[in-house]
């Protein structure tokens, strides 16, 4: 299956960098993350932050960029490590974002992530 370049996701790293690539039902968060397990939280409806479950226990380094943006949507908590944007979890796998949702997660970042390396992304 071929990616769809109308569906994509937005990973973060913990130092505030961002990837927005294009996505598609056979993709996992596990692989893109590179992990064994991971944790999803469901910030709406239509939006979804996935985290390696490990790592903690990795001392992956805290993510206080999107410790802030999780403030925003009311959901705080504690992140280490990366983390990834997707749509939710279906019956058919996991949803992409749309362009215009993934535009919202990056503004949100770029907004209230303070300090975030301002790069070109390449799906845009």
């Amino acid at each position: 299956m071929s990616v769809r370049p109308d569906r994509l996701a937005v990973e973060v790293s913990p130092a505030g960098g961002f990837h927005v690539m294009g996505w598609d039902s056979s993709m996992t968060p596990q692989s893109v993350l590179r992990a064994d397990s991971v944790a999803q939280g469901l910030l709406t409806e239509s939006l979804a932050m996935w985290t390696d479950d490990y790592a903690v226990q990795c001392a992956e380094p805290s993510n206080e960029p999107l410790e802030r943006l999780l403030a925003l949507y009311r959901r705080p908590r504690t992140v280490s490590g990366r983390a990834l944007f997707t749509g939710p979890l279906t019956a058919s796998g996991v949803e992409g974002l749309t362009f215009d949702q993934a535009l919202l997660v990056v503004d949100r970042l770029m907004a209230h992530g303070a300090d975030l390396p301002r790069r070109a992304l390449a799906a845009f």
